[in-house]
C-alpha cells in the first residue's frame, strides 16, 4: 500500500523542483500556457498508459488535468489512486471538489462525507470538506 506521507513528500518535492526551475529560468507559473501544459499532459497520458500502476505518474496526470479544467480526465485517474490505496482522505476530498465544480452535488457530498471519515484525516482536509458539506447542505 502507499502511504499518505510516502506521496505527500513526493508531491511537495515535486512542486519545490518545478518552482525553482521556473524561477531560473525567469518564468512564472502563470506564465505556462495551455498549449504547453496540454503537451504534458498528453506525454503523461501515454506514460500512464504504459503503468497504470505508477501512481506518481497518474498523481501527476490528475494535476495536469486539473490545469486545464478537464475533471471529467482527473476524476478518473483520482479513483484509480484510491483503488490503490482507499484511506487517502486528501485524494477524497480532492474528487469531492472536482465533482463539485461539475455540479454532481451529490457525488461530490458523497466523497466529502468519506473523506472525513476516521481519526487520521488531516485537519486541512477536515475544514475543507466541512466547508463543502456546509455549501451543499444549503443546495440542497
Amino acid at each position: 500500500m502507499i502511504s499518505i506521507k510516502k506521496y505527500s513528500k513526493s508531491i511537495i518535492f515535486c512542486l519545490l523542483a518545478i518552482s525553482i526551475v521556473l524561477q531560473v529560468n525567469g518564468t512564472s507559473a502563470s506564465e505556462l500556457d495551455k498549449s504547453q501544459i496540454k503537451k504534458q499532459f498528453d506525454v503523461t497520458f501515454y506514460k500512464m498508459l504504459k503503468d497504470p500502476s505508477d501512481v506518481d505518474m497518474t498523481m501527476k496526470y490528475a494535476d495536469l488535468a486539473i490545469q486545464l479544467e478537464d475533471y471529467e480526465a482527473a476524476i478518473p485517474a483520482l479513483e484509480r489512486v484510491l483503488m490503490f490505496n482507499p484511506n487517502l482522505p486528501s485524494i477524497k476530498a480532492e474528487l469531492g471538489v472536482l465533482y463539485y465544480r461539475l455540479e454532481s452535488f451529490v457525488m461530490a457530498k458523497s466523497y466529502f462525507e468519506d473523506s472525513v471519515r476516521g481519526d487520521d484525516v488531516p485537519e486541512d482536509v477536515r475544514a475543507t470538506a466541512n466547508e463543502y458539506l456546509n455549501v451543499l447542505s444549503e443546495i440542497n
